[in-house]
């Protein structure tokens, strides 16, 4: 899904073109999804200029923009990214920024806590190791040996974790021999 992110929108037109014969069921619909991913995390702040900010602190109010986003794209978020929009997005969106980005193989880590009046509030960054392996898994995706590997992951497109895995044991491998 990354790679879909980051992948520039003529080759992702082109794939789509070359569906066009598939059934509709069958169809990817890769610069829909790539428009959508961008639009979302543009509006939580986390992604400018086609790239990951991990410097750029986040909060629940914070998010409003997000919310309002989710809300508003809420079937194509459902449909084409395979992701429920929860019913309290509003209330609770950094959880839902945190669904969207764990498709992506992302993840957000507490950056610090602040308090007043009494009240916790949390303030979260993108947690930089998970977008470098998952930059690292785009930017090898050309191995052939790793797309063996990965492709043979794949038999649950949603299955991140999986995949992840497979890559972390080829990047243990990798190092093995090269250290050797």
């Amino acid at each position: 899904m990354y790679q879909l992110l980051t992948s520039p929108d003529e080759v992702l037109r082109q794939r789509d073109q070359d569906e066009d014969a598939d059934l509709f069921l069958d169809r990817h619909k890769r610069l829909m999804k790539k428009n959508l991913w961008v639009e979302l995390f543009s509006a939580a702040g986390i992604f400018n200029d086609g790239v990951f900010d991990t410097e750029v602190e986040i909060s629940g109010p914070s998010l409003q923009d997000f919310a309002d986003t989710c809300v508003a794209n809420k079937s194509q978020i459902e449909e084409s990214l395979k992701s429920d929009v929860r019913s309290d997005v509003r209330k609770k969106s950094v959880q839902q920024l945190m669904a969207s980005l764990k498709l992506l193989g992302l993840s957000l880590t507490r950056s610090r806590i602040e308090q007043a009046k009494g009240k916790e509030s949390y303030f979260y960054r993108l947690e930089q190791g998970s977008l470098v392996q998952v930059k690292y898994l785009a930017a090898h995706n050309a191995d052939p040996n790793l797309r063996v590997a990965w492709y043979e992951s794949r038999r649950n497109e949603d299955d991140i974790p999986a995949q992840l895995e497979v890559l972390r044991r080829w990047m243990a491998e990798k190092r093995r021999v090269s250290s050797s």
